[in-house]
């Protein structure tokens, strides 16, 4: 740090005093120019003898103040007085570059090379505006980064060809930014593949080279921001033919896959795993951008499934980390696309696509016993899937609600039959929350419903379907606790955690189901509102009474309390509200079959009571 500044220091000492030699007109021009030049010369060459007698870091200051006094003194030879052409002044500084870094090669001055690279890589910006020769600044830079990939091969210098390379895709954006256009994006696109494979390459070198934490980053950090770079300028070069952009999102996203696979198969392909799934994860990403580039409206949604199952069925393991997001990302997308056609085939393929990430949240790769034995749903992709199924079905499915909850609980029926299939803990949590949502969903479809006016007399279709479907839920929260009762021995399933919200769900679902069936029969007999909310107050005991038994024979204090609670609420509902207004001869028939509910459940919890007391 002391020699860096220290020759710095010289160096501003010396321009300082060639401005004060000007200012007072001592010299002419040419001699004040050659002198300069000459200066500059020899206090390059100094730099050698200090570091023959081991000060290195003394040379490298000395050696890059020469070399800063060399460009100072042609440029204004330049630009100042024009005593020089511009072709003059790029091989007087490439040839002073190339000296000091051949020095700081012979006499490894390494602070001296990063100089004399960075002198290399602004002589086209210094000499001239770099205009529309592109070809001309490719070879140049070419050779710049070939030359610095050699002294790195030697000296073990990385930072010369990144240097080299991040000071050309600078220059490249800067041509890029003044003079790309239509005719000319093939040559620009070519410079690019050209500086990726050197990049490759060099950081390649780099992996194989050497064992160190911070030069493996490099070289990993090299690949991957060439591989951006690549596609902004392939994006930039072909921005007015998407179908050539898309081509050549695909070619970069193959040459990242590559470049993993290359990765992972050296000796050390455990530490390559991360930036391996970098590479898998961005070409994923350009085959995703690829699709809208090259298809569009039922051929996009296809693609995007296509990318989602193959995500499914890659076997590799290195994707286990990105097989959720791979999976979810081109799904989602497709149901997106699917919902937004509004025309055939919308429907199947947003059904197909959200089908994709639920199938996935039940299959495992891992065939293994173990594995298979405490294999659980994804929760990640079930919610997904589920709520990319609802969004379709709402979207571009029947209108009516009733017929919408059943295309909507499909996921549901799945994920209950799988679990009761293969019981895990996992599995029934899961299972009861998708009991819940769409316990959710069919109070949304009979407000729904009752909001359209569909609950009417001469057609008993709707509460027909809607009670299917609250059978269901019912049925499929029935079997869960059946084989959470197989998986426990009675005596261990006291308040159980799994089975407790299983049972309350299955009571609501019931307990619907009876209302439903009861205004059903109200509308056909044609009864008056004071009697038809009697039937549904005793429709709640009723259900209370079951849960009360059941909570009572299973040992579940929740569903007892439960029970209790909506005896309690019958009563206030049967006292308070519904025989305010009735007459008497209701009002005791209402009273009476209170009492015979609440009789027959104290005779149910003396049974229940003498069954567990041990004789």
């Amino acid at each position: 740090m002391l020699a860096a500044t220290g020759g710095a220091a010289l160096l501003l000492g010396l321009v300082s005093f060639v401005v004060y030699a000007i200012e007072q007109e001592w010299l002419s021009p040419g001699v004040r120019f050659a002198g300069a030049a000459l200066l500059s010369a020899l206090l390059t060459v100094a730099a050698w003898p200090l570091a023959r007698k081991r000060y290195e870091s003394v040379a490298g200051a000395v050696g890059g103040a020469g070399l800063g006094g060399w460009f100072a003194a042609w440029l204004l030879a330049r630009h100042t007085h024009e005593l020089v052409s511009g072709p003059q002044v790029f091989v007087a500084l490439g040839v002073g570059a190339a000296a000091c870094l051949l020095i700081a090669d012979r006499l490894r001055l390494r602070l001296m090379a990063v100089l004399a690279t960075l002198a290399a890589c602004a002589t086209p910006v210094l000499v001239a505006n770099v205009g529309g020769h592109l070809v001309e600044l490719m070879i140049y830079q070419l050779v710049v980064v070939g030359v610095l990939m050699f002294v790195d091969w030697r000296r073990s210098w990385p930072e010369l060809p990144t240097i080299a390379l991040v000071a050309t895709w600078m220059l490249g954006g800067r041509w890029a930014a003044m003079n790309l256009g239509p005719d000319n994006g093939d040559v620009f696109m070519l410079w690019s593949v050209v500086l990726l494979v050197a990049s490759a390459a060099s950081g390649w070198r780099l992996l194989q080279a050497s064992v160190d934490a911070a030069d493996q980053l490099h070289a990993q950090a090299r690949l991957i921001v060439a591989g951006i770079l690549s596609w902004a300028a392939a994006t930039a070069a072909f921005s007015q033919t998407p179908k050539t952009l898309a081509l050549a999102t695909l070619c970069l996203g193959g040459w990242h896959v590559v470049l993993a696979v290359l990765l992972l198969r050296r000796a050390d392909a455990a530490e390559g795993s991360t930036v391996s799934r970098v590479f898998i994860g961005f070409a994923w990403v350009q085959a995703m951008v690829a699709g809208p580039l090259l298809v569009g409206d039922a051929a996009l949604v296809s693609w995007w499934i296509g990318m989602s199952v193959v995500a499914v069925a890659l076997p590799w393991s290195v994707l286990r980390p990105l097989r959720i997001a791979m999976i979810l990302l081109p799904s989602l997308a497709a149901v997106i696309a699917a919902v937004d056609l509004h025309e055939p085939p919308a429907l199947p393929l947003g059904l197909f696509a959200a089908a994709v990430p639920l199938g996935a949240s039940l299959w495992s790769r891992d065939r293994s016993d173990d594995a298979v034995k405490n294999a659980s749903p994804n929760v990640v992709l079930w919610t997904a899937a589920m709520v990319g199924w609802t969004g379709v079905v709402v979207e571009l499915g029947p209108k009516a609600p009733h017929v919408a909850l059943l295309w909507a609980l499909v996921p549901v029926v799945v994920l209950g039959g799988w679990v009761c299939a293969r019981l895990t803990r996992h599995g029934v949590w899961l299972a009861t929350a998708g009991l819940g949502v769409g316990l959710i969903g069919a109070l949304v479809a009979i407000a729904g419903c009752e909001a359209e006016g569909l609950f009417k007399a001469e057609q008993a279709g709707p509460q027909a379907l809607l009670v299917v479907a609250l059978l269901t839920l019912a049925g499929l929260g029935g079997a869960l606790i059946w084989r959470v009762i197989q998986a426990k021995q009675l005596e261990r399933l006291e308040d159980d955690a799994e089975a407790g919200p299983l049972g309350i769900l299955v009571a609501l679902s019931l307990g619907l189901s009876l209302a439903l069936v009861t205004s059903v029969v109200m509308d056909v007999v044609g009864a008056g509102p004071g009697f038809a909310q009697l039937c549904y107050t005793l429709c709640i005991a009723a259900t209370s009474l079951v849960l009360l038994v059941a909570g009572l024979r299973l040992r579940q204090g929740s569903w007892r309390h439960l029970a209790l609670a909506g005896f309690a609420f019958a009563a206030v509902k049967i006292v308070g509200f519904d025989l305010a207004d009735a007459d008497v001869v209701w009002r005791a028939l209402g009273f009476a079959g209170i009492g015979v509910i609440l009789i027959a459940g104290a005779y149910a919890y003396s049974r229940a009571q003498r069954s567990m007391t041990p004789s």
